[in-house]
């Protein structure tokens, strides 16, 4: 029965639903010899496109990861459908099979693949979660040829991989030929690592004038998630000054950090000035 099914599924006279509903049940019947004939459809551009993105959804339920070469070769297929494409790197992200990630990583700085395909991509690495190509998706977050939305997915990324590299993100926040978009979402990657080693580092940021403001304002939200102790509290607290383009996300930070942490901030108008203290409580 399965052959026919696989058949109905390229048949232009059946139903668009239909064939979806034929394709998930595939899904749920596990027959992984039919994996060559529905890899197949997927470059053929005569079947629809939603029927398609249904297949490579069952092809990444399917587990067969003898396929997964064919499905990497139709990722930089123009050919092929992007939105297509896109449903196919999900599906490799649910194989989980990290050989291919050295090919995905390449896939990511080639700027003949569609935009989308691409960020469909950089989230497939961050569902295979192998940490050892941190180190080169931090090479292309500063790479300018590459499109900043790639970028900025990458970023996401590395908040989900446990990038150990910490040093070298933070660095890349005060870089100003990485455009400030994706520094925005390195500061955010920051906050999903949780590394609270960084915290002195980020506070030392925000005392540069020449990093764009928007950068500043999501490393005060990183610092917002991350911090935990009276020390670093204090420091950001010295970025209160009215003045400041930053000093009403600092406010917001400091009460989160006191709900969080239990660290209260408070300020003492004094003759030389406004004296800040801070108390766990």
């Amino acid at each position: 029965m399965t052959p026919d099914l696989v058949q109905l599924l390229s048949d232009e006279r059946v139903n668009v639903d239909v064939r979806k509903s034929i394709a998930r049940a595939l899904g749920e019947l596990g027959e992984r010899s039919m994996a060559s004939d529905l890899i197949m459809l997927l470059s053929n551009e005569r079947v629809n496109v939603d029927v398609r993105k249904s297949i490579a959804g069952v092809l990444g339920k399917l587990g067969e990861r003898s396929m997964v070469p064919d499905l990497v070769q139709l990722l930089s297929d123009e050919q092929v459908n992007a939105d297509v494409r896109v449903s196919i790197a999900h599906a490799l992200g649910e194989l989980g099979e990290r050989s291919v990630t050295p090919d995905l990583v390449q896939l990511l700085s080639d700027e003949r693949v569609n935009v989308n395909v691409r960020k469909s991509i950089a989230r497939a690495l961050g569902e295979l979660g192998e940490w050892s190509v941190a180190s080169d998706l931090i090479m292309l977050l500063s790479n300018e040829r590459v499109n900043v939305d790639v970028r900025k997915s990458i970023a996401e990324v590395l908040g989900k991989l446990g990038e150990r590299s910490m040093a070298s993100l933070v660095r890349l926040l005060s870089n100003e030929q990485v455009n400030a978009d994706v520094r925005v979402r390195i500061a955010g990657a920051l906050g999903e690592l949780g590394e609270r080693s960084v915290t002195p580092d980020l506070v030392q940021l925000l005392s540069d004038e020449r990093i764009n403001v928007n950068v500043r304002k999501s490393i005060v939200s990183t610092l917002g998630l991350l911090v935990d102790d009276e020390t670093t509290t204090l420091a950001l607290a010295g970025h209160l000054d009215t003045s400041s383009s930053i000093a009403n996300d600092v406010y917001s930070a400091l009460r989160q950090i006191s709900r969080r942490a239990g660290i209260r901030i408070f300020a003492i108008d004094e003759p030389d000035g406004k004296h800040i203290e801070v108390v766990r409580w």
